[in-house]
């Protein structure tokens, strides 16, 4: 059987999730610039719903940077907000403030 990432994702298993992605971005030979935004922005997903909240925010980082690139305004508003969830839950809260108001 052929596995899914939202196959994890629906069962709530964000560790599997997030080791399917992983694989997933270091076995496959060539990723589309899509694909690779697509893994990153699940694993970050998934990594935040693991409490794994710094490893999120660097990935986040990395797939804001890309969707600026982008131009996709709502997209990034999203990822902002994704951040500033994670800076709650480190304790940053000034942070979290200014990507709720970015």
């Amino acid at each position: 059987k052929k596995y899914s990432v939202a196959e994890f994702i629906e069962k709530r298993d964000f560790r599997g999730a997030v080791t399917f992605l992983e694989v997933e971005r270091a076995t496959k030979e060539s990723l589309s610039a899509q694909e690779k935004f697509d893994n990153m922005m699940w694993t970050a997903y998934c990594a935040s719903h693991l409490g794994e909240y710094s490893k999120a925010l660097k990935l986040y980082q990395e797939v804001l940077e890309m969707s600026a690139v982008k131009g996709n305004s709502d997209l990034t508003q999203d990822i902002k907000l994704n951040m500033a969830a994670c800076f709650f839950f480190l304790g940053r809260y000034e942070e979290s403030s200014q990507f709720c108001r970015a």
